[in-house]
C-alpha cells in the first residue's frame, strides 16, 4: 500500500475529479483545490505531492514554483501544462 499526502490545485475540474478518483485507488490521501485562486500561503507542509495546473491568466505558475522553493516545502510539485514546457523547481 501506498501513502502520503497529494494536494490538486487545478481550475480543470475534469482534472480535479480523475485525480482524486484515480489516485484514491492507492489509498492516497488527495485534497483538491479546484477555485483557481490557491496562493502558497495557503498551502501548508505536509503534502508529499503538489500537482498544479492553473491557466496563465489565473496564477503565473513559474513565480507560484518560486515560491514553494523560497518555503523551502519539501514535496514533489508536479506542473501540468498544455504546452509541453519542463520546469524544475530547482532549476529556477
Amino acid at each position: 500500500m501506498i501513502e502520503g499526502n497529494v494536494l490538486v490545485v487545478s481550475d480543470n475540474s475534469s482534472l480535479c475529479y480523475h485525480a482524486r478518483k484515480d489516485l484514491a485507488k492507492y489509498d492516497l490521501n488527495v485534497v483538491v483545490d479546484s477555485s483557481g485562486t490557491v496562493s502558497v500561503s495557503d498551502i501548508r507542509d505536509g503534502f508529499d505531492v503538489i500537482i498544479v495546473s492553473l491557466k496563465d491568466d489565473v496564477i503565473d505558475e513559474s513565480k507560484f514554483l518560486q515560491e514553494l522553493k523560497r518555503r523551502k516545502m519539501d514535496s514533489l510539485v508536479i506542473v501540468v501544462t498544455d504546452n509541453y514546457s519542463y520546469m524544475s523547481i530547482r532549476d529556477m
